[in-house]
């Protein structure tokens, strides 16, 4: 028998449960009594039934409360793995924001840019400005390719001594009707020409163009 149902039988008839047989039987044969009305009759005939379908629907309803726990069980599990799914994409997102945001700091040694979308988490933001900032680089290199081995425009350069060259930049150059420009420095190190970066990081150049004489 469901125990609520034992339960319920003790605390309002005051019988145990293995006390409901022998009372069935004594109902039974009261019920064949030609004293009872029909309807006594019918009542005392059809407790057991009563009883039986009672703790048909408590257990009934214990399966239900089964299935339904089993439900929320699964439910649960599916959403922590999805917690967990959108937790590494974010995780995923942010590392590909990083390495963005790193590139692009990188890409700023190269181009002339405003900073201030660097530090935006907006994933397409930063994605349009690392496409700006590649395409300004490339420009960069191209012009500076130009500055480098074009041979139809030309300049003429001259050394003299570090105190005369400090002197000369002083002093009001207009008189030459060009401009002059202090560039490098001779040095004893033989380490070819080099080019030095706004880091202050020296490079090399490789040698192109064309030789005239």
């Amino acid at each position: 028998m469901h125990k609520l149902l034992a339960r319920q039988l003790k605390s309002t008839l005051g019988l145990e449960q293995t006390q409901l047989a022998e009372v069935h039987k004594e109902l039974t044969l009261l019920a064949q009594q030609t004293a009872l009305s029909p309807a006594a009759r019918v009542v005392l005939g059809g407790l057991d039934g009563f009883v039986q379908r009672v703790e048909e629907a408590y257990c009934q309803n214990d399966r239900d409360l089964d299935l339904k726990a089993r439900s929320l069980e699964l439910s649960s599990v599916e959403l922590t793995e999805s917690n967990a799914r959108l937790r590494a994409e974010l995780a995923s997102r942010t590392r590909a924001i990083d390495s963005l945001r790193t590139t692009a700091i990188g890409l700023m040694e190269f181009v002339d840019l405003d900073e201030t979308g660097i530090m935006d988490d907006n994933l397409e933001s930063l994605s349009v400005l690392m496409s700006e900032l590649v395409r300004q680089k490339e420009e960069s290199q191209r012009d500076l390719r130009a500055a480098l081995t074009d041979g139809e425009d030309f300049e003429l350069l001259f050394t003299m001594p570090h105190k005369d060259a400090e002197r000369l930049m002083r002093q009001n150059v207009s008189q030459f009707d060009v401009p002059v420009s202090l560039i490098g420095e001779v040095t004893a190190k033989k380490c070819g020409y080099r080019l030095m970066g706004r880091d202050w990081r020296e490079k090399g150049i490789t040698k192109k163009g064309f030789l005239h004489f």
